[in-house]
């Protein structure tokens, strides 16, 4: 499935996207929905004569040169993001009979728990600090800055984002002149 493009607003895409309809017998309602960077998240209530169910739209968004657009998945075609809402996991539950989303769900859940992780290691953070970095090119900075979060490593200042954070390793007194 390829991108639909052609909205000239953020706006009137996610307008567009959770917006309820009807076709015939079906009716399609948009229960919540919530806007992550690049990703409209969204649960849906389908209802016909002879059933009601549930599902979670995943709307990739970008910008390109004929306005707004958007690629539509569900949470059964597995998307590699991972940041839905945990309450749209609660309000949809695993698709039957072969549960095939359950991973997916996991790595959901996965997300939010280092998300939660490094927040906390964040909220801890002192000037002075050694943090140890992943995914880095550099292996640890000392802190000299809190907001935002700089860190010295052989005598460079960097930025540090948090998805680099590890954890905090040695504590120090903090002294301006290293």
């Amino acid at each position: 499935m390829g991108w639909d493009f052609g909205w000239d607003s953020h706006e009137s895409l996610i307008q567009h996207n959770t917006r309820s309809w009807n076709s015939g017998n079906e009716r399609s309602e948009c229960l919540a929905h919530v806007v992550s960077p690049g990703v409209l998240w969204a649960v849906w209530e389908v209802t016909t004569p002879d059933k009601q169910y549930r599902w979670i739209a995943c709307d990739l968004i970008k910008h390109g040169p004929d306005g707004w657009g958007y690629k539509g998945m569900s949470e059964s075609m597995e998307p590699y993001t991972y940041n839905c809402p945990l309450k749209f996991l609660e309000m949809v539950a695993p698709i039957a009979p072969n549960d095939f989303n359950l991973e997916w769900r996991k790595k959901v859940v996965e997300h939010w728990q280092k998300y939660r992780a490094v927040r906390e290691i964040k909220k801890a953070i002192k000037i002075g600090d050694t943090l140890i970095l992943k995914n880095a090119k550099i292996p640890e900075v000392y802190v000299i800055s809190l907001k935002p979060l700089i860190g010295i490593w052989a005598g460079r200042q960097y930025k540090i984002p948090p998805r680099f954070i590890d954890r905090i390793g040695m504590r120090r007194p903090f002294n301006r002149g290293e």
